[in-house]
């Protein structure tokens, strides 16, 4: 089964998306804590956190689809096809979600709602510990570790930020909790290298594998 992209494009493309999200996380985590010191309390300001999580959204879409923009078909066939890739896509699906939740919350000051985010990051933190890796060398499994650390962090934040919705007494401390967990995600992410993949490809330079799907991306 032909793959859509070269060894070269999987890394050089998982390289940029995994330093484009850990950017957006040190970013999330400089909202938390300008929250967490009183600062971010107009009115526009408390929607930057779910702009943000529907920009991470569209970011993991943008890797995973719009280098084959003219064949979307394919590319979701081949996203589906791959165990990892397929993870991607529902991380996508998830922080959207959770994001598009924590919108309406604020606009109608529901607390139930704000748990709906803190979920979404929770699930992804643990979709990451179980995330499958293609490839077999050290650097495989040192990107499986990368990962399940930074899922780790993710669920610690996404339990400290659940939290602090119903614990104003300790909400800032909470915050920088979360805050800091999402630094350590994204300075992994930031510094994440996407190791060789040792599937075979063929003379026009697309992978061959019946086993893991079509498509390595992120």
């Amino acid at each position: 089964m032909d793959m859509l992209h070269t060894p070269e494009e999987v890394v050089r493309l998982s390289n940029a998306a995994h330093v484009a999200e850990g950017v957006l996380l040190i970013i999330l985590a400089a909202i938390l804590l300008a929250q967490a010191f009183g600062y971010l309390e107009k009115s526009w300001q408390k929607y930057l956190l779910p702009a943000l999580g529907l920009l991470a959204s569209l970011t993991l879409a943008l890797f995973l689809f719009v280098d084959h923009a003219n064949e979307l078909g394919r590319a979701w066939q081949a996203v589906m096809a791959d165990m990892q890739q397929r993870q991607h896509a529902y991380m996508g699906v998830l922080i959207g979600f959770g994001s598009l939740a924590e919108l309406i919350s604020i606009k109608r000051d529901h607390k139930i709602l704000r748990l709906v985010f803190p979920l979404a990051v929770a699930i992804i933190g643990l979709l990451f510990l179980i995330h499958p890796q293609h490839g077999t060398s050290e650097l495989a499994e040192r990107a499986l570790l990368t990962h399940r650390i930074a899922g780790s962090s993710l669920i610690i934040a996404a339990l400290a930020k659940a939290i602090s919705v119903f614990q104003n007494r300790f909400q800032k401390i909470l915050l920088i909790i979360a805050a800091s967990m999402f630094i350590v995600s994204g300075a992994l992410f930031i510094g994440y290298k996407e190791p060789p993949s040792d599937m075979p490809h063929n003379s026009s330079g697309s992978f061959n594998n019946s086993q893991t799907g079509e498509r390595k991306a992120h």
